[in-house]
């Protein structure tokens, strides 16, 4: 059995504000001084190494929704608690 959580903030979604971005991009320009960014590589290279995930990537916002599938057959599912994650999960689905 497979299960995937689609979204697991907690009980209400929340959006990510202009304050909230605008301190994640102070975060990332405080940390690159004395860093090479001369290729996409380097770029690359400094997120991965430097940044923490609250700077560089993002949290959940929406609520949960289950899906759960067998081993026997992957193309069967279930959902369980259709949340707002329900909107990330049809569109994994479509593609």
């Amino acid at each position: 059995m497979k299960a995937v959580t689609w979204g697991s903030r907690g009980s209400l979604p929340a959006t990510v504000n202009a304050g909230h971005i605008r301190s994640k991009i102070t975060r990332a320009l405080e940390a690159v001084q004395d860093h090479d960014f001369s290729t996409p590589e380097a770029i690359d290279t400094f997120i991965d190494a430097h940044l923490p995930f609250a700077v560089c990537g993002g949290y959940g916002t929406n609520t949960t929704c289950v899906e759960i599938r067998t081993d026997r057959d992957d193309r069967e599912f279930l959902v369980i608690d259709c949340g707002s994650g329900l909107r990330d999960f049809g569109a994994y689905l479509m593609m």
